[in-house]
């Protein structure tokens, strides 16, 4: 074997390692958070809040991560999905059930249900919050973004899609920064920033879900398999994302979006997992490498 060789197998290891901590990290952060809110009772409430979707998808998304990334530690979409998991159970489930723990210590149980709105929040239980309020979004873009742009062999469907994938990583990120700045979101509009570059994030969801389309149009065999399944999810779960979040965030509609994104996303989960166990997501780059070396 070849130094060469020797490295990147090394560089797989460690990618290997890496994911699988990430993986664990995410499970445990999910599982922490419904241990805390079965304690202190305030399941509604961590609904209304998102808590319960986190700790889900978070979990979830950690397990795939972990079953996927020993035989395909280099596949973008397996990476975007464990990254998406990691934010959703240990930023938001778990900051999100730790704020509530805190405010019972301080303020009982009464307080719980309108906890961000209580003013001069202490400084543990307000870092928690503002966990909450900027990670939310990262978390969802690489999910709903990145994790159908890149499936199923972690690479983009052609060179073209990079007009996409740019703008939807320069867009994140400025969305996601313009939240970061907000201190109190009891009394904070949205940031500026943020709702200049929100609704380039939700197109570039909608181009994302396109994406998996084009590649069904000239996918073939197993691909077209995998491909079938996220489609249906995308629509579903991604579709009602875009239609929703809006209308939260304008105050037309209340908890429309947590509805909405509980009952689909259990389909966008199975969906990874059929292609993923059923059809070997995890042994595309070898068969991709193997066409590669044919060719």
């Amino acid at each position: 074997m070849t130094p060469e060789h020797r490295f990147d197998r090394m560089s797989d290891d460690t990618a290997i390692r890496l994911g699988r901590a990430v993986g664990v990290i995410s499970m445990a952060s999910a599982a922490v958070s419904v241990i805390i809110l079965t304690v202190i009772g305030e399941f509604s409430v961590w609904y209304e809040d998102f808590g319960l979707h986190n700790a889900m998808g978070g979990f979830a998304l950690g397990l795939l991560l972990f079953v996927a990334v020993s035989r395909s530690p280099r596949n973008g979409a397996v990476w975007a999905v464990g990254w998406a998991g990691l934010l959703q159970a240990g930023f938001q489930a778990l900051a999100s059930a730790a704020a509530m723990m805190l405010v019972v210590e301080r303020y009982g149980n009464a307080a719980v249900a309108d906890y961000q709105n209580i003013n001069g929040l202490p400084r543990g239980i307000s870092f928690f919050t503002w966990l909450q309020v900027w990670s939310w979004l990262p978390g969802l873009g690489l999910l709903l973004i990145f994790g159908f742009l890149l499936f199923p062999d972690g690479r983009l469907p052609s060179p073209r899609w990079r007009i996409v994938a740019w703008p939807a990583a320069i867009s994140l990120v400025a969305a996601t920064i313009g939240l970061m700045t907000v201190r109190d979101p009891a009394t904070e509009e949205l940031p500026s920033l943020t709702r200049a570059f929100m609704p380039f994030v939700l197109l570039s969801i909608l181009a994302s879900i396109a994406s998996l389309f084009f590649r069904y149009r000239i996918a073939d065999g197993v691909q077209r398999h995998q491909l079938r399944w996220m489609a249906l999810a995308a629509v579903l779960f991604g579709g009602s994302f875009v239609v929703s979040l809006p209308l939260d965030l304008a105050g037309v509609t209340t908890g429309l979006n947590q509805a909405t994104s509980l009952a689909t996303m259990p389909l966008l989960f199975g969906a990874y997992g059929v292609a993923i166990l059923k059809y070997r997501l995890y042994e595309i780059d070898v068969v991709v490498s193997k066409s590669v070396t044919y060719v």
